[in-house]
């Protein structure tokens, strides 16, 4: 039943009321009419309820239709509102509609009322779902903008040329290709078309230029060199965007580093070619419905039924579209729907065409709410071709019967079986002889696989297994040049595809060939040769029937066979992260141990204050950069287990202090206020690193997002649920977080200011840290926030109880050494530097410069070497030193000489994960100095090792 239309009608003519309603009930139309004369009754009504039209006499005492308008559009701007009116001038008629007025109508033609009220209606749902649309839009933008920011590679936009010169790039661009964006767009360092590999360009200028002709999208693999000269794989795709003249304004994709994946490439383009092949084919006509009328439906929905693409179809029904012998079922389906009975949701029926002719169709339909109202979507497939087919296969069950012998066949090997299936594909062909052949299509090479019994008795050529490239291929490389299969009866006449045969080669008179599919990959080409009659389509279902059951039999079996090896290659891709992961830890933390150091030692020597800026600048990006990093590789070891908390008694108050010490510059740099009272120290049960990097996020997190007032820290003691839990609150007067945004805050690589116009560098990575940390010492973290205002961030953690014992009263074991000396002699230490970056070994040469004397190996073999034949009081040993043996194998070596067995050997080096560092102790070295490391941490690491030579 469909639902009453509630109308509102200001006139003050009783009669013409009473006439209103009459020709309502005339047309049918199932409405409520309430009636108001004045324009106090009209107000009332308009603020108090809702009403699906509204209509209105245009003269009124001492009120007007307009202003009647001018007050719904302010109280109901989405009611459609119609003048009804006895006399209207035509230019007013014109203004109004222009204002907004949905429609107005004479009252002697009161016919119109009826079509203009259902069509204001109609209108006015359309704007609704417009709006819903438009709101959709809005929000799947800002998820594309989301996306776009973290893509693993980069999002582009170049002009049509041969420079590719880019437009724009995304922030991936410096991870992928060693360039920043800058450098490349507009080509203002280096083009992208020299970043591409010399060898590769031609044939991407090539792809590329074909797909334009053909107005298609493009999806490039190749390689390019980084700043580097490093040899990357890449994946592209991408497509032209035309300007109004439909010329190409240019060209628009993604660029991923592929180069990892490269040899999984022929699994990964499968997985991609079958969704691709899903995504792209699928034609299926769809339509919405409501009360059983056409409310929607897709160009393909009118194509099915022959409708034209602009025709207007609103009015047809549900049982329109179904043959007469159908309607009954179907409308049964229906009416069980309505009324909430279970019915089916898909079922085979007779679609019916404009024109009269029925066809088999399939149906799926799906109850939707839009709006309070309930729709009907119905997903319609034409499965005429599939009716055909199926009675095709009724009628040739004989065939059936060689496929199941197939299908039972018990191989030892999946080669026997493939010999197998050729000798049946010869027999029901009825033909002389066969071969098989497997294809790639990523090479576009053939392999012999496999030939008939009477192939190889003809054949006189001395080898049979020589790959063979698509381009060299002639009559029988068509099947996959066309993806259909090719017959030739008349083989031995002249054919402009045909490129002969070796002397020996078996005798063809009468060939069909067709390929064998996977889903929508060609596996590879059968053919079968000297039928006695002509090969016909009959043959080809024969044939492409028995082939297609062989190779899904053939790929299960394959696939049981790769599921076993599953295993050891998953375990091998979880070492390769692994070792990822290690290998950007240390060469990050290498580079950037001489960035800061030569920055800080350049801040200490300079006197002009720009050069002094511009020192404190190289400063502040390195450790910004060093912390996005630790950032990164701190959630990465969290995912992968490998960050392990160790809970001890630890006091928080001192942990508070040090974050704030550590940001204080930034917020006077800023004006902002650090209010902390430094109340006195308490100690909770948590890890010291985890909670100094919690305290360390959330405190820069505050400042960074603060750009005046203050920041305030509070610690307490909760008395309620957690009892004695520390309670620490930091709150600042910020940007706050917006409502629609707070269950994001948590996600890693999340920020509030996304895009180009964001407000705030940073990667969003520290309080998705910041609460898998406390989550794992059994602690919370929670915030509140008022948009534009500030917010309130609160951890809290289980309390620890602090043991106190006795001050020691021994003496301080290296009491009296001089800094710098060894101890009791005056003399500079003999050091042993075990370095291969020449700025790193500049770098500790410096800091150390007067206070020991250096010598400096560039690899293993030499410091073996130098401390063969000479006995050192000090090395310091870097990990990674490139060829040939590392540092720890160097130290373990040292320790096995007897002066070596006490000497303080340190590891200074870029791996830095808590396994690194128990893995380098325990492997001999007596102190770890983790990279990068500022003067006076290696100071102090040196003043340590200088005490234990005491």
């Amino acid at each position: 039943m469909e639902d009453r239309i509630r109308l509102l009608y200001l006139e003050d003519n009783l009669q013409d009321v009473e006439l209103m309603r009459a020709v309502l009930r005339r047309e049918g139309l199932n409405a409520d009419l309430k009636h108001v004369e004045s324009a106090g009754e009209y107000l009332k009504e308009i603020q108090g309820h809702w009403y699906d039209v509204i209509l209105s006499d245009y003269d009124l005492p001492s009120y007007s239709g307009e202003m009647a308008f001018h007050a719904a559009r302010a109280e109901a701007p989405l009611t459609p509102f119609i003048i009804v009116t006895g006399a209207l001038l035509e230019e007013k008629a014109i203004e109004l509609i222009r204002n907004g007025v949905t429609d107005y109508v004479m009252k002697n033609h009161l016919s119109r009322l009826v079509p203009a009220v259902q069509r204001a209606i109609d209108e006015a749902k359309e704007k609704k779902l417009a709006e819903t649309s438009l709101h959709l839009l809005a929000e799947n933008e800002r998820k594309l903008k989301l996306l776009v920011n973290n893509l693993p590679g980069i999002a582009y936009r170049c002009r049509y040329d041969r420079d590719w010169t880019m437009e724009y790039m995304s922030e991936g661009c410096f991870g992928l290709t060693g360039y920043q964006a800058g450098e490349i767009i507009h080509n203002a360092l280096v083009t992208y078309n020299n970043i591409i590999h010399p060898d590769d360009r031609l044939k991407i200028w090539e792809e590329v230029e074909q797909a334009m002709e053909m107005q298609q999208p493009y999806t490039l693999e190749y390689r390019i060199l980084t700043r580097l000269g490093e040899i990357k794989w890449v994946w592209e795709k991408g497509n032209s965007h035309l300007d109004e003249t439909g010329q190409i304004e240019s060209l628009e994709g993604l660029i991923i580093d592929i180069t990892t994946q490269k040899k999984f490439e022929h699994e990964l383009s499968k997985s991609e070619a079958q969704f691709k092949a899903i995504f792209e084919s699928t034609k299926d006509a769809i339509v919405l419905f409501r009360d059983g009328k056409i409310f929607q439906a897709n160009p393909a929905f009118k194509e099915l039924h022959g409708y034209a693409a602009n025709e207007d179809i609103s009015h047809i029904l549900t049982y329109d579209l179904v043959a007469n012998e159908e309607k009954e079922r179907v409308m049964s389906y229906q009416k069980k729907r309505l009324q909430g009975i279970k019915a089916p949701s898909f079922y085979e029926t007779l679609g019916l065409k404009k024109d009269g002719t029925t066809f088999p169709i399939d149906v799926n339909v799906s109850p939707i709410i839009l709006d309070d109202e309930t729709y009907a979507v119905s997903i319609i497939r034409d499965i005429s071709e599939r009716k055909k087919q199926e009675k095709e296969i009724r009628l040739n069950e004989s065939r059936l019967e060689s496929l199941l012998r197939i299908s039972q066949f018990k191989a030892d090997s999946l080669q026997e079986l493939l010999d197998y299936a050729l000798d049946q594909a010869v027999k029901l062909t009825c033909s002389k002889m066969g071969y098989l052949m497997d294809y790639n299509e990523l090479t576009l090479e053939f392999s012999p696989n496999t030939l008939s019994k009477e192939v190889k008795a003809l054949c006189l050529l001395p080898k049979l297994t020589n790959s063979l490239l698509l381009q060299d291929t002639g009559l029988w490389g068509e099947v996959v040049r066309q993806r259909r299969p090719v017959i030739n009866n008349s083989f031995s006449e002249p054919h402009p595809l045909k490129k002969g045969f070796p002397p020996g080669h078996a005798p063809i008179l009468k060939f069909m060939s067709l390929p064998v599919f996977l889903d929508q990959d060609i596996m590879a080409v059968v053919g079968v040769a000297n039928k006695e009659e002509d090969y016909n389509e009959a043959d080809i279902r024969q044939l492409t029937l028995l082939m297609d059951t062989v190779w899904k039999i053939y790929e299960r079996a394959k696939n049981t066979s790769f599921l076993n090896k599953a295993k050891e290659e998953a375990e091998q891709i979880s070492q390769i992260k692994s070792n990822i992961l290690k290998n950007l830890n240390h060469e990050f933390r290498t580079p950037m141990n001489s960035i800061l150091g030569f920055a800080d030692l350049l801040s200490r020597s300079l006197t002009k204050t720009e050069d002094l800026h511009m020192a404190g600048i190289i400063h502040l990006s390195a450790i910004r950069l060093m912390d996005t990093l630790n950032s990164l590789i701190n959630l990465a070891e969290l995912e992968s287990g490998e960050f392990l908390i160790n809970l001890k008694v630890i006091p928080v108050i001192q942990l508070i202090r040090h974050s704030v010490g550590k940001f204080s510059d930034q917020a006077k740099q800023k004006n902002l206020l650090i209010l902390f009272d430094d109340p006195p120290e308490c100690y909770v049960l948590a890890d010291p690193l985890a909670l100094q990097i919690v305290f360390d996020k959330v405190i820069g997190n505050a400042v960074k997002f603060t750009n005046t007032g203050s920041v305030t820290i509070s610690v307490d003691k909760l008395c309620e649920k957690h009892s004695d839990w520390i309670e620490v609150k930091i709150t600042d007067t910020g940007i706050g977080i917006p409502e629609d945004q707070m269950k994001m805050i948590f996600e890693a690589f999340y920020q509030i200011s996304e895009g180009y116009s964001r407000a705030f560098e940073g990667s969003g990575l520290g309080l998705a840290l910041s609460k898998k940390l406390i989550n794992m010492m059994n602690g919370e973290i929670f915030f509140s926030s008022n948009h534009a205002s500030g917010s309130v961030f609160t951890i809290r953690i289980p309390p620890g109880t602090l043991v106190v014992t006795e001050p020691s009263r021994l003496k301080t074991k290296n009491a009296g050494v001089t800094a710098g000396t060894l101890p009791g002699m005056g003399i500079l230490p003999e050091i042993l530097l075990v370095e291969d970056n020449p700025l790193n070994k500049e770098l500790v040469c410096i800091y150390l410069r007067g206070k020991a004397s250096i010598d400096h190996a560039s690899s293993g073999e030499t410091a073996l070497n130098m401390a063969r034949n000479k006995q050192y009081d000090i090395v310091l040993m870097d990990i990674n030193l490139g060829p040939g043996i590392n540092g720890l194998q160097v130290t373990k070596k040292i320790r096995e000489w007897e002066g070596y067995k006490n000497t303080p050997i340190v590891a200074v080096t870029g791996y830095t994960s808590e396994t690194d560092k128990r893995r380098l102790l325990d492997g001999g070295c007596s102190q770890y100095l983790p990279k990068p490391f500022s003067k006076i941490q290696l100071l102090e690491t040196y003043q340590i090792v200088l005490s234990s030579l005491q």
